[in-house]
């Protein structure tokens, strides 16, 4: 299927509103013009059964909305998005807030993500990779473990639901709000992507995996400021709050060459 931008405007391309699409094949948006836009609304899911992909132009646009008084938005599950182009979470001029979720499996790679404010982008074995840029004005929620892989400007909050797994690797962040929420959540990053975060909402069961910094021996912790050291060499720090400076950590190898706390 192949989504192009008619004659007509204002908005150039289709709408799918509340259907399920299974994509065996190729999905496009704006293969042959420019300013194609494909919107999913009202609980449309498409499922690519791991062979369908989704493929965005340079100037093409997938826009989730929601036309009624809910949240359901869209869901891509087990799809490989091809995005050199824009993926819109909700827009000013819809009111209900949409959802888009990224389940089973589902690959994003590239391009620009954005999530309107009020808005939701819910991970659910998902991977948002090849330097995508994603700007939050919404709420990313780790619904199940999830990777966010190379060069991902993350602002806003970012929530790990319980017992959920997210993985940061080489991502720019600009003031992220990184939140557990419940028990036994995994957060796992390296140096990098922990610059430009604060992490809330840590407990007893929960984890971090600063990885590839070495195995630390010892800490300081002032409150704000997790500093991880082995001896007296300073391997990386954490942002925390919602802790008094009189918070234990226990730290362990991560046996891959970075420290868990």
């Amino acid at each position: 299927v192949d989504v192009e931008a008619g004659p007509n405007g204002p908005v150039y391309g289709a709408t799918l509103d509340g259907v399920s699409v299974t994509d065996s094949g190729a999905l496009d948006i704006g293969d042959v013009t420019s300013g194609a836009i494909l919107t999913l609304d009202d609980g449309t899911t498409v499922t690519g059964g791991g062979t369908g992909t989704l493929t965005i132009g340079s100037s093409g646009t997938l826009e989730i909305v929601n036309n009624g008084a809910n949240t359901i938005g869209a869901t891509l599950d087990d799809v490989q998005v091809n995005n050199s182009g824009t993926i819109e979470v909700g827009t000013p001029t819809f009111t209900f807030d949409p959802t888009l979720t990224l389940d089973d499996g589902t690959v994003v790679s590239g391009g620009i993500m954005t999530i309107e404010s009020g808005d939701r982008l819910a991970l659910n074995d998902a991977t948002i990779t090849g330097r995508a840029t994603v700007t939050n004005q919404g709420l990313i929620d780790v619904s199940g473990s999830s990777i966010i892989d190379g060069g991902a400007h993350l602002n806003g909050t970012v929530t790990i639901e319980s017992g959920q797994a997210l993985t940061l690797s080489n991502v720019t962040e600009s003031s992220t709000t990184l939140a557990f929420a419940g028990t036994g959540d995994l957060l796992k990053l390296d140096q990098a992507s922990s610059s430009g975060s604060t992490i809330s909402g840590l407990v007893l069961g929960d984890a971090i995996d600063l990885t590839g910094v070495g195995v630390a021996d010892n800490y300081s912790f002032d409150g704000t400021t997790l500093t991880l050291k082995e001896g007296t060499t300073v391997l990386g720090s954490l942002s925390l709050s919602g802790l008094t400076a009189d918070t234990q950590f226990n730290l362990a190898s991560d046996n891959n060459g970075g420290t868990t706390i």
